[in-house]
């Protein structure tokens, strides 16, 4: 398909064939076309840059997306391996960058909420830095609830510039941000600065530790709410001119409480998401431009070729698909994700169909790196895909969230995770509290739309893929929550004032 035929498409026709995968129709890792071969040493060990998005719908990148500008993310698609189906074991914010730590999945580190407590002994970054790297990290921390006092060196980093808590905002819409090093005092930032503050301490990082190998983990704030951004970015996108998804729904598939479920007047509905979406696509070309800052300094510095960047979204975002809003469901938007992995001077440019996860990155980095993957890590190392090479890959991912929103009256902070969805490349079973079960064909329906659990011709398929749920939950077993008892001696210890390891240590926290 040429650049003209994408360009006649409608959007909905672009959107039905990119969600589908048959844009760039490639079985397993081919290789795309590219001029030239790559003359770098397989040997030579990179350094490496993990970017992380927060709250980005799987469809908001420009090389798949016609109404976005993203031409720095795009030049990182074109340069790198694109995974169009990669999950999230749990789609929220803590959880996911937990599983990305731990290559584990949620229910065996323990996160399957914000308000749970990563282990440090699960953690994958000391291993890194043990392996010979310099390891820095900025932006939105999320690795522990209580943003304790000098965490960072508990999971892994030698650098820190991070965002302290107050609710994770501070008074008159400002975050404050804490640069690295005791001797420096945190400071107030506006939310329509925060992103450029942490790239700026991204730059300080990799140029200080231009001449080592360097990890950096750099998690951006954006594109999740409030859409508060330079006015360049706020005008960017007329909402007039944004396109629903192909699967908006007037009525939402259960009984939950979306963020405009509210509006009565479907018009006044229509146009509220038009407006979220055209503010998240702001979002998402601020977080493009302060990428472009981090590419232009590796290529000023020399640095492009021996840096390995890993582009991904924390979770996906449901932006009016299934008249739904926010994250926390099973369905695509939501547990699907923008992945790139680009190092040019090693991994020639290609679309990889298969199926792969959040927690397979830090194995990912440890195979590179040379550095042993512990055997109870449950995540794979992509090295073998990325290489181009034709492996026995995984036949289906699982995922699963608690209810959200008001879904459930009854305690719903606490209530057992029963969402749920087993995918493969063809088929995927979800079951939903409040739904039911939910059977889609999703090679010939990417966006859900036609229930098929309840036709007899696909029962064989729907309960082999319950079966498949059965054995997966047999295997990792039941999730290891955060007790009431453990946030009590946390309090107690933060009313204490008392922010030494010690005296969190002394209540339970290794």
């Amino acid at each position: 398909m040429s650049k003209e035929d994408i360009r006649r498409m409608s959007r909905k026709e672009f959107l039905k064939v990119a969600g589908a995968g048959a844009l760039l129709p490639l079985v397993g890792c081919a290789t795309a076309p590219v001029e030239g071969e790559r003359t770098a040493s397989a040997d030579e060990i990179p350094n490496v840059i993990l970017i992380i998005s927060d709250d980005h719908n799987p469809y908001e990148l420009g090389v798949i997306n016609p109404e976005l500008s993203t031409p720095n993310l795009d030049r990182l698609a074109r340069t790198g391996v694109r995974f169009p189906n990669a999950f999230v074991n749990v789609s929220l914010c803590g959880p996911s960058r937990a599983a990305i730590h731990t290559g584990l999945y949620n229910r065996e580190n323990g996160v399957m909420d914000n308000m749970d407590y990563m282990r440090p002994e699960d953690a994958l970054v000391p291993r890194i830095r043990e392996g010979g790297y310099v390891t820095g990290f900025v932006g939105k921390w999320h690795f522990d609830p209580f943003y304790l006092p000098d965490s960072h060196r508990k999971f892994g980093f030698d650098w820190e510039g991070s965002v302290l808590p107050a609710g994770g905002v501070a008074p008159a819409g400002e975050l404050i941000y804490k640069p690295n090093g005791k001797d420096r005092e945190p400071i107030a930032v506006g939310r329509a600065e925060v992103e450029g503050v942490f790239t700026d301490g991204a730059l300080s990082f990799i140029s200080s530790h231009r001449d080592k190998r360097f990890f950096l983990w750099l998690a951006y704030f954006v594109p999740h709410e409030p859409c508060l951004m330079p006015e360049k970015f706020a005008r960017m996108y007329d909402p007039s001119d944004v396109s629903l998804p192909p699967n908006y729904l007037d009525k939402h598939p259960y009984f939950v409480e979306p963020r405009y479920g509210t509006m009565e007047d479907k018009q006044e509905r229509k146009n509220a998401f038009k407006k979220g979406i055209a503010g998240h696509r702001g979002l998402v070309s601020w977080l493009d431009a302060e990428v472009g800052r981090i590419l232009a300094l590796l290529d000023e510095l020399g640095l492009s070729e021996k840096t390995m960047i890993i582009f991904i979204g924390d979770n996906g975002y449901m932006l009016g698909s299934h008249g739904l809003n926010s994250k926390s469901y099973v369905y695509e938007e939501s547990i699907r994700v923008p992945l790139i992995i680009s190092l040019p001077s090693r991994f020639k440019p290609r679309v990889c169909e298969e199926l792969v996860y959040n927690l397979d990155l830090l194995p990912t980095v440890l195979d590179i790196a040379k550095i042993p993957i512990p055997e109870s890590v449950s995540g794979r190392s992509l090295l073998p895909l990325l290489e181009g090479r034709r492996v026995e890959w995984r036949k289906e991912v699982f995922c699963e969230c608690r209810p959200q929103y008001g879904c459930l009256a009854q305690d719903p902070l606490r209530h057992p995770r029963k969402d749920r969805t087993v995918r493969t490349k063809e088929w995927k079973y979800i079951y939903t509290v409040q739904g039911g079960d939910e059977l889609y064909n999703i090679a010939e329906d990417p966006y859900e739309m036609k229930n098929l659990a309840n036709e007899r011709k696909y029962r064989d398929i729907l309960e082999e893929l319950k079966r498949k749920w059965n054995e997966w939950e047999k295997k990792v077993g039941e999730p290891r929550f955060i007790t009431q008892e453990e946030i009590n001696r946390c309090a107690e210890a933060l009313k204490e004032a008392d922010y030494s390891p010690s005296a969190f240590e002394s209540a339970g926290y290794h």
